[in-house]
């Protein structure tokens, strides 16, 4: 009978410690916050003045008016840093764009062959401030003088067309180097997919 109690006593002291240990358990605390925000954008639009020139010839500059030759405009919320490529096709010949005069104030030209807004090419390329009108946007300066170069063009030149393609690319500013835009699409800002 001891023996029982015992066991007894040992069962009842286990079941109290158990409901000790439940009573605890329900000593509980929880919370919520909801944080709202909105993703910024990044909206560039360009346009390109056509030369009115028929026929040019070596050293004259294709857009007689270079300081509206290309305008771009910055409708983005957020700062952002840009970067142009000037591509120049031949239609019956291939081109070289050592060929080519390129002139740009206030932009500097990367290894990468891309010119940046700015004094310095590459991840320390100027910022672009918020636009205050993103209907209007603030015009970026891109005053284009393209000539051909007389000393490396020829009478085998004569009577060849060229196309040429002006391409920018506009990055948010903070949080994100040129160097890590590689493998983004721009069209989509997603990694690129083969």
């Amino acid at each position: 009978m001891k023996k029982k109690l015992i066991v007894l006593s040992i069962l009842m002291g286990i079941a109290l410690i158990g409901l000790i240990g439940t009573t605890v358990a329900w000593l509980t605390s929880t919370g919520s916050e909801t944080i709202d925000f909105t993703m910024g954008q990044v909206v560039y639009t360009i346009e390109a003045q056509n030369t009115t020139i028929d026929t040019v010839v070596p050293g004259q500059n294709l857009f007689e008016d270079n300081a509206n030759s290309v305008i771009i405009k910055n409708k983005s919320n957020v700062t952002t840093q840009l970067r142009v490529k000037v591509d120049i096709t031949a239609k019956n010949s291939s081109p070289d764009l050592s060929d080519f005069v390129i002139e740009l104030s206030g932009w500097t030209i990367g290894n990468d062959g891309y010119w940046y807004y700015g004094n310095t090419a590459g991840d320390d390329s100027g910022v672009i401030s918020v636009s205050t009108n993103l209907t209007d946007g603030i015009v970026v300066s891109f005053p284009l003088n393209l000539t051909l170069d007389g000393t490396k063009i020829g009478n085998s030149f004569a009577g060849h067309s060229y196309s040429i393609t002006i391409t920018f690319e506009a990055k948010q500013s903070e949080h994100v180097k040129w160097s890590d835009m590689g493998s983004i699409d721009f069209s989509t800002g997603l990694a690129k997919t083969n």
